[in-house]
């Protein structure tokens, strides 16, 4: 089968499962009001269709994640043709399980932006595609980076020839193994420190543990976590959004927050992380650009202006 060919029967699965998502929703809305809910409601009754539609939120969920993976698989057939360094995005293997258990949440199915993955490879699509290694044996890749895969005995040697050729290494800190310690200490070694940064989740305790890993494989000092801390954030498809740690060849570093104007798209990861990671842009010589005026914000500001003036003049 054809490249174009396979792009297009993954396209095709991915919107008949999103098809099949709503067709669930639709149909549970629609049934609501000739149900016997209506005629007799009983507590038997009410219970069964509040269970009911908890389950179908939960179909629905899936659904669209299953669609997106397939989405992913159509986009990796065209990131072939993307002759741009990638950004290269290392993370543990249990930030997968993590992405699949948040199928079932609403908050991710529901949004356009998608989970933080795909919000990431949305902010970075200006500087290039962002490629991760997959979890070997999975059959469908999570919504996000494109992912690669490698044999067991490969994968050390193929990520250190990937760091080398990347235009930015991204490292998600967090709870990983030797191999997450291992990649930390390859980056620091391998690659120049303005192609380099960590993205830091909040957490005191795991940023403790992540700090003395960093600091003992490659012996720079990290900033104190109360440095690092910001007022909570509404990031569809993100809990606890921190920031990002950029360094100098002078052993300096530097926090980027995740920060945006309002109706540029603040409360959304892509576009805190657009703006975040605008030094980046100019030390890599990429043109940065704003991200588009949040629509959803923009309904949000109208809606409480309408329920002001409402509560005003009512």
């Amino acid at each position: 089968m054809l490249p174009a060919d396979r792009r297009s029967l993954q396209t095709r699965k991915a919107r008949r499962l999103a098809y099949l998502g709503w067709t669930v929703i639709v149909l549970t809305v629609a049934l609501i009001p000739i149900s016997p809910l209506f005629i007799q409601p009983t507590e038997e009754i009410v219970f069964a269709m509040m269970l009911w539609s908890v389950v179908a939120a939960m179909i629905f969920g899936f659904l669209q994640y299953r669609s997106r993976q397939h989405a992913a698989l159509a986009r990796a057939e065209a990131a072939a043709d993307d002759r741009r360094p990638p950004v290269l995005y290392l993370r543990s293997f249990a930030q997968d399980v993590r992405s699949l258990k948040g199928a079932f949440v609403l908050q991710y199915s529901l949004s356009s932006r998608g989970t933080f993955e795909e919000q990431l490879r949305e902010a970075l699509a200006p500087i290039g595609p962002l490629m991760a290694v997959g979890t070997p044996g999975e059959s469908l890749p999570p919504p996000g980076a494109h992912r690669i895969y490698v044999h067991d005995d490969q994968w050390r040697a193929r990520v250190e020839r990937l760091m080398t050729s990347a235009s930015l290494v991204i490292i998600l800190v967090g709870k990983g193994g030797a191999g997450l310690g291992w990649e930390i200490e390859r980056a620091f070694a391998r690659v120049e420190r303005s192609r380099l940064l960590l993205f830091v989740k909040r957490g005191r305790r795991q940023y403790e543990k992540d700090k003395k890993v960093v600091e003992g494989a490659v012996g720079l000092s990290l900033p104190p976590y109360r440095k690092l801390k910001r007022a909570p954030t509404a990031a569809m498809g993100l809990e606890g959004a921190n920031c990002f740690l950029a360094f100098s060849a002078n052993g300096g570093v530097e926090v980027l927050r995740l920060r945006a104007p309002w109706f540029r798209g603040a409360g959304w990861f892509a576009a805190e992380t657009r703006y975040a990671l605008r030094p980046v842009h100019e030390r890599l010589g990429v043109p940065w650009t704003p991200p588009p005026i949040s629509k959803a914000n923009i309904a949000v500001t109208a809606l409480l202006v309408v329920i002001l003036l409402l509560m005003v003049f009512a």
